[in-house]
């Protein structure tokens, strides 16, 4: 009876997470993340977006007020200058008025002084008319008589000439007064007008404060703003790629990220771990995950070789273009790795060894997603060659290489060749060291690895 093929699905490549902007400062490290380590991340975002939210919510209060402030303090001002203005007017008018009465009262007083002239002049000329009426008359009159008639005359123009100086003395004290009252008014509306001209300068230095602070509000608004878009993109896209490593859990697991088991294709590879060591590879020479993020930071494939690989040149190399590969065929295959560090595995069924194109064999790999940047694969694909060439001492029949962990991970006979354009633009690329191969070792990370090589 066959026995079904299966086998249990654990070992999970997880993405690498480059540590978002926050706040402006941009974080240059590189570092492979669970999801937990992810989650607890966003936790962290989302507490600080609800910080800034709440800055924000006081500083656009704030700001309301400053312009609700401005607004009422800019509609005063028209009202004090029109007040103000009101004012004046009636400042120059009761100057005018005060003038005029001044005026009067000048006019006034020159007519007092010439009635008190005119009746100095009608006293001596009554007198002069009277004493040449004497002399006409002579005997006519006697001496009591001219006293009594000089009097009388005299008495008559004094007493005209005495009402009309009594009226304009009257009329002159009721002008002095008028202008009093008028320079009081006067001095009243001045010390208003001076209030209101004070007040108006005051309310202007504060409409200048205010814009001022209207200003600094919008200032603190939108950089609050831009801070919180800036968290809330930190937050999408580490929601986005949470959901891309969970995507990818699936993907390797096959039972959409619930974990289970899946049958295998003839010639399928998988491989398990541990805990941890799930995401750390067998520890020496390239980080997968490094890779990743240096390829999303700009990092050629070039640049990112030589990073890992200490001293060493990537150019074109007189390589096979075919190997001899070998793998188990009818039979699930387990190999089985701890903290990095292969351990061994146990195979059945008949070994099968036969020859295939190198571009097809790299083109199967099960090292990396092909959704990771196209430079992380161009590594990923030049060290795979320098790795297989060097293995199978560059293509030698009598040196196969496996399709398993043991040595690299391929599901080139399962068809999966979805890295070819990967291969054809490393096409003949490989890694030396004083004109050798190297032997180009890659795992997920290097936390717990060791070594360059």
């Amino acid at each position: 009876m066959l026995r079904s093929r299966k086998l249990i699905v654990a070992a999970l490549l997880l993405f690498t997470i480059i540590a978002p902007v926050l706040l402006g400062m941009r974080v240059t490290h590189v570092d492979a993340r669970t999801l937990d380590e992810i989650q607890d991340e966003i936790e962290k975002q989302k507490q600080a977006l609800g910080n800034v939210n709440a800055s924000l919510t006081a500083a656009e209060n704030a700001l309301k007020s400053s312009q609700n402030s401005l607004s009422n303090a800019q509609g005063e001002i028209p009202r004090l200058e029109a007040e103000i203005a009101q004012i004046q007017a009636e400042i120059d008018l009761n100057k005018v008025q005060i003038q005029v009465a001044e005026e009067t009262e000048k006019l006034k007083t020159l007519e007092q002084e010439e009635r008190e002239t005119r009746q100095d002049s009608a006293v001596k000329q009554a007198y002069v008319d009277w004493r040449s009426e004497q002399q006409v008359m002579k005997a006519l009159v006697v001496g009591t008589a001219d006293n009594v008639r000089a009097e009388v005359y005299q008495s008559q123009v004094a007493k005209q000439e005495l009402n009309g100086i009594e009226i304009l003395g009257s009329e002159i004290d009721e002008l002095k007064d008028n202008i009093d009252e008028l320079e009081g008014t006067t001095t009243d509306l001045e010390t208003k007008n001076a209030d209101l001209t004070n007040r108006k300068a005051q309310l202007e230095a504060q409409i200048i404060a205010l814009r001022n602070s209207v200003n600094w509000s919008n200032g603190q608004v939108a950089g609050l703003r831009s801070q919180a878009t800036v968290l809330q993109a930190n937050i999408d896209q580490l929601s986005a790629e949470q959901k891309a490593l969970q995507d990818y859990e699936a993907w390797l697991l096959g039972q959409g990220g619930n974990g289970g088991s899946q049958p295998l294709s003839p010639g399928q590879i998988y491989f398990t771990g541990a805990g941890r060591e799930l995401y750390t590879g067998h520890g020496v020479g390239m980080s997968q995950y490094g890779a990743y993020g240096l390829a999303q930071n700009g990092w050629g494939a070039s640049q990112i070789l030589t990073h890992y690989y200490t001293g060493v040149v990537v150019g074109q190399y007189p390589a096979s273009q075919e190997i001899t590969i070998k793998y188990c065929q009818g039979s699930p295959v387990f190999a089985a790795y701890q903290n990095g560090c292969m351990s061994g595995g146990v195979y059945y069924g008949p070994e099968v060894v036969e020859r295939v194109s190198l571009d097809q064999y790299l083109a199967g790999l099960g090292e990396m997603p092909n959704s990771w940047p196209l430079e992380a694969r161009k590594a990923q694909m030049i060290a795979a060659r320098t790795y297989a060439l060097r293995y199978t001492a560059n293509g030698n029949p009598n040196n196969p290489i496996c399709l398993t962990t043991y040595c690299q991970v391929s599901y080139i006979k399962s068809g999966d060749v979805a890295e070819m354009d990967a291969v054809q633009q490393t096409k003949d690329l490989v890694i030396t060291y004083g004109g050798n191969l190297i032997e180009a070792l890659y795992s997920a990370d290097n936390n717990n690895g060791w070594g360059t090589a």
